[in-house]
């Protein structure tokens, strides 16, 4: 090439040095530095990265992944959160929370085929070998020896709900085994929308995207559900606003209830 050529080229190149550059700045398919490259291929080089960015794959931040790598099907409901309370009458949680809610979503994606039908198309039950440091089963007999034991007050689980009449064995009173299994209740995300909505509560937390809240965790020792309590039923037959679900009560399940917890009560 003659000496003209190369004065040409060496223009074109400073003009590209303070053109391309820049734009190039923006892009990532260029490698080379530019006084590398004959003024030709520059410029070649410089279209082509500006037509052919590096694809970028995009997560929006609400989309939260289990530890997995899969797509986080189970949340932590505040209604469960009091189970971290030492003042929850049930099983009190120590293990951190962001753990625990790794831990059953790990759980569930082992076999999401497990869940079990609720009371409600809304609800579902997960059973898994309880992996609670020291939970001991919730539930435990009424004998003659024990029953003079037992003590019972109004209660409301939330400031919104209406106040029923519970029972229980304060804890160290009597003795229970250790648990062997954990029911993990889980709530639609849809129905938990539905009632916090009608109990005037933000909805900001029910509207994740995790399919399911989990909303409360019990200690027991099989791997079914055990009846819930007579007053659970009466109080979610009165309907969402009372803190309650909405589903009409059935009487054949409630005597099943009335069956199991006259002879049985949780310590707490």
């Amino acid at each position: 090439m003659g000496v003209q050529g190369q004065g040409a080229d060496a223009f074109i190149s400073t003009i590209l040095r303070f053109v391309s550059l820049p734009l190039l700045g923006l892009c990532t398919a260029f490698s080379p530095p530019p006084a590398a490259l004959p003024a030709g291929q520059l410029l070649a080089g410089s279209v082509f990265s500006l037509l052919s960015p590096t694809v970028r794959t995009f997560r929006p931040p609400s989309l939260a992944m289990s530890a997995e790598g899969k797509p986080r099907a189970l949340r932590l409901d505040s209604f469960a959160k009091r189970q971290w309370s030492a003042e929850y009458k049930g099983l009190v949680i120590k293990m951190p929370m962001e753990e625990l809610e790794a831990k059953v979503n790990e759980l569930y994606w082992r076999n999401p085929d497990a869940l079990q039908d609720g009371y409600a198309p809304f609800c579902k039950h997960l059973f898994v070998p309880c992996f609670l440091e020291g939970a001991r089963s919730e539930a435990v007999p009424i004998t003659d020896d024990n029953k003079a034991l037992l003590q019972s007050e109004y209660q409301a689980r939330t400031e919104q709900e209406l106040p029923v009449l519970v029972r229980w064995f304060p804890v160290g009173s009597v003795e229970a085994p250790p648990a062997t299994h954990l029911d993990l209740i889980l709530y639609s995300r849809e129905q938990l929308i539905k009632e916090a909505e009608a109990m005037g509560r933000d909805t900001t937390e029910a509207k994740d995207e995790a399919p399911w809240g989990l909303i409360s965790i019990k200690a027991q020792l099989v791997d079914y559900e055990i009846p819930m309590t007579p007053i659970t039923m009466l109080r979610n037959a009165l309907g969402k606003e009372y803190g309650g679900s909405g589903v009409p009560l059935e009487k054949e399940k409630y005597n099943k209830s009335v069956e199991y917890w006259s002879k049985h009560a949780v310590i707490a």
